[in-house]
């Protein structure tokens, strides 16, 4: 950015986003500005502003923190880290100008104005306010899973191998999203990589929507916002070493080995420091976050245990669960049934939207 090669705002989306590039303007990142994001104030996307304006009752999710995505994104695959950054790309809150009119003379004047500015500000390193947002790295030679499972739902490619490593890398991703209780896990929004026989991945990208203070379930009667994933065949009992199992040997037993009520309260301990950075942070809604991801956490460890299929999986009914005697503190129980107090989640106050 020194070298005067600027964020170039994404043209998807509903927030503001931005590729971040090299000397040589090749994409390196993602940068998603705190106050850029779907329901924020400094929104520069249109769709937004329109749905605030003509839609207000239904803006924003109710389960959700709003303007925290750019916290849920830290150590998300892709790599990405919290920065501050500014550039005269970004969307400021502009104060002073006149009204622009689309081919006036005014226009012409300010664009010149705005121009000369801009350029004497990067000679004399005169910056905006940088901005708290998510830095995620970018990632080479992915496509969309639309466009990939699109090729492979005629004939798919995949070696027996290559399937197994798939299937694996897939189920990871609906552990990832159903632990974070992302509400915004569609098709375009995780990435494959695949070169026959040399290589197959896959990239959770767009984590931003998740960790709710409630289940999404209690939160509206309209919009449950469900995992698009488990409609797929690869969320149902599948072909593993020529038998059929819902989840990867390998993958089961690490989950449960590494699923431990220390775990859960050191992961606990982990996010409440995390989500502290922000400075508008609420201690309560934290707690009601952290309620939300340990029944999540349960209902993960129960359909491991009793062979149930991601699909399944996304079924099983919403609890929150809570430490018993502060768990969080000193040594804690490897008995969960002594360590977390269950509790159905509550459906009393669901709104329309």
């Amino acid at each position: 950015m020194k070298l005067g090669v600027h964020p170039v705002r994404t043209p998807c989306g509903t927030s503001g986003s931005y590729f971040v590039r090299d000397a040589s303007k090749k994409y390196i990142a993602i940068f998603k500005p705190k106050d850029e994001e779907p329901f924020a104030s400094l929104n520069p996307k249109w769709p937004k502003y329109f749905q605030r304006i003509l839609s207000f009752c239904c803006f924003g999710r109710a389960c959700l923190i709003p303007n925290m995505g750019y916290m849920s994104e830290l150590k998300i695959v892709p790599n990405t880290y919290l920065v501050q950054l500014a550039s005269p790309s970004f969307f400021y809150r502009k104060q002073g100008e006149f009204k622009l009119k689309n081919g006036s003379y005014q226009c012409i004047i300010i664009f010149r104005v705005q121009l000369m500015k801009s350029y004497f500000q990067q000679r004399l390193r005169i910056n905006r306010k940088s901005k708290n947002s998510s830095f995620q790295l970018f990632v080479d030679g992915f496509e969309s899973a639309n466009i990939v499972l699109a090729k492979w739902s005629h004939k798919s490619p995949l070696t027996e191998k290559e399937s197994q490593k798939f299937h694996i890398l897939f189920q990871k991703m609906c552990v990832l999203d159903y632990v974070i209780r992302n509400t915004d896990r569609h098709m375009d929004n995780w990435l494959i990589k695949y070169k026959q026989n040399e290589e197959i991945d896959i990239a959770a990208i767009d984590n931003g929507l998740a960790f709710p203070v409630k289940h999404p379930e209690t939160a509206s009667r309209l919009r449950p916002f469900p995992f698009e994933w488990a409609n797929l065949s690869w969320a149902l009992i599948v072909l593993l070493n020529n038998i059929f199992q819902p989840w990867d040997d390998t993958l089961k037993e690490f989950l449960l080995g590494l699923l431990t009520t220390k775990f859960v309260r050191d992961l606990c301990a982990d996010l409440r420091t995390l989500f502290k950075y922000d400075p508008t942070a609420n201690s309560l809604l934290i707690h009601n976050q952290l309620k939300v991801m340990r029944g999540q956490i349960w209902n993960l460890r129960c359909s491991l245990l009793n062979e149930e299929s991601p699909a399944q999986m996304v079924k099983k009914a919403p609890i929150l669960v809570s430490f018993r005697n502060r768990g969080y503190i000193g040594s804690i129980t490897a008995d969960w049934n002594e360590a977390f107090i269950v509790k159905p989640a509550d459906y009393r106050r669901r709104q329309w939207c």
